[in-house]
This record gives structure tokens, sequence and C-alpha cells, in this order.
């Protein structure tokens, strides 16, 4: 439109659906035809074998090399990413002797606006599963997630864990109950993570001792920043520095 003749797209396809990305990988193809050149930076490896021609390998800001698309394949592409080799294979085993532990029964939620967010929704949720709830964005499932964690009341209907109502509870009551329950919302920066600050205050805001007076020992929650930063390979300036800074696969 603009009558480039280079393109840089960076994750173009994050926010489309599989028809709109191939829409879009045909007006690059067309553009690569009328003489263009076009980067395209993508952690989906098929696009990756897709479109491009040739693929280049970023680990750690260094590049790990060159390669034609048509000569490698997706475990060859995740094995120089990586590092080493991985596998890709996912075992689903048949859960053992499955039992309901947290059911939801007719649950409506009422956004802060006052529109229905949830109209009389019911599932339960079984151990040894993964359920998936699937939806476009604004469908509910942001509230649904709010809901179970207790961070928004419901209108009307049950959340059970072990027969016990957990609607309209708080995240504190919730813990004092002694339920396990973790929940990582969308927003990782704006709602998971306080952006400002460093990784030893955000740990602080779940490993300090709730109701044993005004003093807040900040060196357990250091301790775990230090200890995460080792076993899960995070790159940071330092654990205090503001978790904004950091990549988003970083910040995850």
């Amino acid at each position: 439109y603009r009558g480039a003749r280079i393109l840089i797209l960076d994750e173009p396809t994050a926010v489309l659906t599989p028809q709109e990305t191939e829409k879009l990988f045909a007006i690059l193809r067309q553009m690569r035809k009328a003489g263009c050149a076009v980067i395209i930076i993508t952690h989906k490896l098929n696009e990756v074998l897709s479109i491009s021609d040739r693929v280049t390998i970023l680990r750690k800001g260094k590049s790990y090399g060159t390669v034609k698309t048509a000569e490698v394949d997706v475990s060859k592409l995740t094995e120089l990413m990586v590092g080493h080799a991985v596998t890709l294979e996912i075992d689903r085993p048949a859960p053992k002797d499955p039992e309901d532990i947290l059911k939801l029964v007719d649950l409506t939620v009422r956004r802060r606006d006052g529109s229905i967010a949830l109209d009389d929704v019911s599932f339960s949720i079984r151990t040894g599963e993964i359920l998936g709830v699937a939806g476009i964005a604004g469908s509910g499932q942001k509230e649904l997630c709010e809901t179970i964690a207790g961070l928004l009341p419901p209108t009307q209907g049950a959340i059970l864990y072990k027969k016990e109502n957990l609607a309209g509870k708080t995240p504190r009551e919730l813990i004092d109950m002694g339920i396990s329950m973790s929940f990582v919302p969308e927003d990782r920066l704006g709602m998971g993570l306080v952006a400002g600050m460093g990784m030893t205050d955000n740990m602080l805001l779940k490993t300090y001792t709730y109701g044993k007076g005004p003093m807040v020992d900040r060196a357990p929650a250091r301790k775990m920043a230090e200890e995460l930063v080792e076993k899960l390979d995070i790159v940071t300036a330092g654990i205090e520095a503001p978790v904004r800074m950091m990549s988003g696969g970083n910040v995850q």
C-alpha cells in the first residue's frame, strides 16, 4: 500500500484466525513474486515452514545460523532454538479414578457495568484432567476465571468444592480454608504482576505471612526469586529490576 520494498512483520498472526493468516500469507507471497524482501518474526514453527524461504535462529540475542526452510523440519528448528533435542510428543494417559473436585451449578455473573457475562453456566472439573474452555474474546471466559478465583461475586448459582459452596468468598477466605488454587490471568503485566516492582516484591505478595504484625521479612521472597531465576533461566537485569523490563516470555 505504501510502496515498501522491505517489509518487517513482528508476530503478525498473534491475533489472526487461521483463515486470516492464510490471506496475509497470500499477500506476502505476491510481494515476494514482485521482488520485495520480507522478514517475519514468529514463534509458530508451522508458519515458518509455510511461508519462509530461509530461517535465521536467534537464541539469547545471538544468531545460531541460517538454514534453508526446505531442508529442515519442526524438530530440527526446535533443537536449534532451544539448544538441545526436544521431544514434541505429548503423553495423555487416561486419568485414574477421576472424581469431581470443582462443580459449577447454574452460575450467573454480571460484569461491573451490569451486563451478563455468564448466563446459567454449569460444568464440573475432575481430578487428573485438563478442561478447556473455548470462545472468542469477550465471551465470558475472563469473568469465569475471576469468579472461580474469588475476584468477582456471582449473581446466582454455586461453586462447589467437595460439596462446600465457594461462591462469593474472597481469595483470602479461600486460602484460609486451605484450598490450593492458582489463577494465571490473561493480562500478565496488568493483573498477574505489579509491573513497576521487581521479582522480590512480586514474590512477596504471596509469600508474606498474613496477620503477623507490621514488619515484613523480604528474605524468603528474595530467596524464591533467586531460585526461580536459576531454575527457569529467567533473563533479567536483576531480581530488584522492574518486571516490566523483561521480555514477554520471561514475564510469563
